[in-house]
């Protein structure tokens, strides 16, 4: 018993600790999820509710991730493959965009219980699962309980994992690591085929988590442990990591298909979205040293996600300890490891060679995030450093967070920065603390340093994280009882413009006209570019989808029958009608929509996107009466046309026979049809999935030989 105690503590410790963090949405029942940027900032929901928003920045966590991630955990409850949302930019790949995740493991829980508890048991399950995974990997390289335990709990409320949070995909992938790198090890050290299978189902499950560019810098960790360790088993660990990327092809294979027809590949990202500005650095230790979006005084480079490198003034020592003072050989990879990272993640001709020359498809990712790697190695460090401090007096390695910290305030009042000044307190107060214990022998200050540790952490966390009431979490309006009551009896897109955000339309199953997603077609971005702008030349859209010329005549062709304006707005008369006013609110019926599909005689065959486009930005040429093809149709009478995106591994069929289709009106869709009635059914079949199903297939089949026979 007096064994099991041993043992079960620290994990028990680290759910505690996990609890405690999240104590509002167990005590207080609140869901970590900022819908209060929602509810309290955007129309119609601001009419009913007048709250604060606590933290701007994690908008994408409810404008993105969670509509996205609820949408397909829907289509898998009703038995359906989430393979393609309709709700936004006239249709786009759903399961091909990897933060859609709708296969993550953590999505178990909506299985299990309501929506809501679902997310933030998952939410709280990253924080968990990385702590223990970093305490189990201190573990098998012989640190101590506590030191693993206080190692864990640096990772698992670090600035990475804390910060990328209520993404639920980044915190969750980057959870894997440490496993990974165990797994990995004990493959290497001892040759023994399980830990391959384990690897593989590692890597699987970070791709699921919805994050895969975090796999990227996972192998760049594994690569710095490879250097150190025995060589003889490399071609055993480069199988199992292969199976691994094998298990995935369902959803990566679809995805490349995505990344090769989407905007993002000509989507230009600014270089301080991509690297952190060597000034950066101060976040390491004082996180708000440039302000906070949570407390409205951030004055730095790019935006408070860049201080996803936050170690803590408490880590910081206890790791300098452990990297200077420990003698073993997994130090080296944690320096490969704190290497690898920095470089990539600072602006430098590496970084920048790599970032030109698109290695490995990261021209489009952000660079900086290989920091997760470096807050593994950081925090195993953490793990080392308190166990040599155990004994001993060690006051030189407070010395160069003295530098640091003493640089940094001095800068702070040259340039007369109050926000800076004021933010450099709390790390200095920790710094003192420190310094205080590390005169001590006695065993208690590092009982002490633990609980400094998490008091950093926890400050830090809980003044960057959102928590809202269930009733906030998209709540229903007036003005959205009407749009669904309208949809029960026909099918059209809404316009919202500055009214219900993009994306916030999806949790109502109401279509929308634009859409916000890191990757979607292209077409459909160029379609939306020419829109806004009326120009055929006009760039692209970038991932905002956002339509905001309304007045223009191709959003008849896009099947808008509704727009939502403020009640005060002055509209078309000739082309709108009010049929519905809730509040600040009214919606406009469009009298010169066109509908979802419609049959046309009369077409032309245009070769060129420019010459395409002229043709629909004509004034005389006849939308709704004749389309556009860009290959033609042969001797075909009638077509029918559908303003949904063109898109490969579209199939239609009429009355049971697959028939052609084509790209009509530059982005949609157009199909041979007979005289007469007709039953007409599309499905979306795309190859790309049932290939990478097979290759998958074929991985698992091999993992369980492996299982079987070694």
């Amino acid at each position: 018993m007096k064994d099991l105690k041993k043992n079960f503590l620290p994990f028990f410790s680290i759910l505690a600790l996990t609890l405690i963090f999240f104590w509002k949405v167990i005590v207080n029942g609140l869901v970590p999820l900022p819908a209060d940027i929602i509810t309290g900032g955007s129309l119609p929901w601001r009419d009913y509710y007048s709250i604060p928003i606590k933290n701007p920045i994690v908008s994408d966590a409810i404008s993105f991730t969670y509509p996205m991630r609820t949408l397909g955990i829907d289509l898998i409850k009703e038995g359906k493959l989430p393979l393609w949302n309709p709700y936004i930019l006239s249709g786009t790949p759903l399961l091909a965009n990897f933060q859609s995740a709708p296969f993550s493991p953590s999505n178990i829980f909506y299985f299990l219980t309501d929506t809501l508890t679902a997310w933030s048991l998952q939410v709280m399950v990253q924080h968990l699962l990385a702590g223990i995974f970093l305490y189990m990997l201190l573990r098998h390289w012989k640190a101590s309980r506590f030191a693993s335990v206080v190692g864990g709990i640096s990772f698992a409320f670090g600035g990475f994992i804390t910060i990328w949070s209520q993404w639920n995909a980044h915190s969750l992938a980057t959870a894997f690591i440490p496993l990974a790198l165990l797994l990995t090890d004990k493959l290497l050290l001892e040759k023994k085929y399980r830990y391959g299978t384990g690897l593989s189902l590692v890597i699987f499950a970070q791709i699921l988590s919805g994050y895969p560019q975090i796999v990227i810098y996972t192998l760049l960790a594994l690569g710095a442990l490879w250097i150190i360790r025995p060589k003889e088993n490399t071609f055993g660990l480069a199988l199992f990591l292969a199976l691994g990327l094998g298990l995935a092809t369902f959803q990566a294979l679809p995805a490349y298909e995505l990344i090769s027809l989407s905007q993002r590949a000509a989507e230009p990202i600014p270089l301080n979205w991509v690297f952190l500005y060597p000034k950066e650095i101060i976040t390491f230790l004082a996180p708000d040293f440039f302000g906070n979006h949570a407390t409205g005084n951030y004055w730095g480079y790019k935006n408070y996600l860049g201080t996803v490198g936050f170690i803590g003034v408490v880590p910081f020592i206890l790791a300098v300890v452990g990297l200077v003072k420990t003698k073993r050989s997994e130090v080296k990879i944690l320096w490969l490891m704190i290497v690898f990272a920095l470089v990539l993640a600072f602006k430098n001709p590496l970084s920048l060679f790599w970032w030109e020359k698109n290695i490995l498809g990261l021209s489009a990712g952000v660079f900086y995030k290989s920091l997760s790697i470096f807050i593994v190695a950081v925090s195993v460090a953490v793990g080392f450093g308190v166990d040599f401090l155990k004994g001993k007096r060690l006051l030189w390695p407070t010395l160069p967070v003295y530098l640091i910290l003493g640089g940094w305030t001095v800068y702070a009042v040259k340039i007369r920065n109050q926000v800076a000044v004021d933010n450099l307190v709390l790390p200095i107060f920790f710094l003192f603390a420190v310094s205080f214990l590390l005169i001590f022998r006695g065993k208690f200050k590092l009982y002490i340093l633990g609980i400094l540790l998490v008091a950093e952490l926890f400050a830090f966390g809980w003044r960057f994280t959102p928590f809202v009431e269930p009733r906030l979490v998209f709540p229903t309006t007036r003005v959205i009882d009407f749009l669904q009551k309208q949809r029960e009896s026909e099918v059209f897109r809404v316009s919202g413009g500055d009214i219900i955000a993009v994306n916030n339309n999806m949790p109502y199953k109401l279509e929308f006209l634009g859409g916000y997603d890191a990757v979607y077609p292209y077409l459909a971005a160029k379609f939306i570019g020419v829109l806004n702008s009326n120009d055929s030349g006009a760039a692209h859209q970038d991932r905002f989808g956002i339509v905001n010329n309304v007045g223009s005549r191709l959003t008849n062709l896009l099947n808008m029958k509704y727009l939502l304006v403020k009640s005060d707005a002055d509209y078309d008369e000739k082309r709108f009608k009010e049929v519905f006013t809730d509040r600040s609110i009214s919606v406009l019926e469009n009298k010169e929509v066109l509908p979802r599909q419609f049959e046309v005689t009369d077409w032309e065959v245009v070769s060129g996107e420019k010459e395409t486009l002229d043709r629909l930005l004509d004034p005389a040429f006849p939308l709704g009466k004749k389309i556009v093809l860009d290959t033609d149709p042969g001797d075909i009478s009638k077509m029918l046309f559908v303003s949904d995106t063109y898109y490969p591994g579209w199939k239609a069929f009429i009355d049971g026979r697959e028939v052609p289709i084509y790209r009509a009106d530059y982005a949609f869709r157009a199909i041979p049809v007979p005289e007469g009635d007709y039953d007409v059914d599309f499905k979306y079949q795309p190859k790309s999935f049932t290939t990478g199903l097979k290759v998958s297939s074929i991985s698992f089949l091999v993992l369980i030989a492996f299982w079987i026979l070694f």
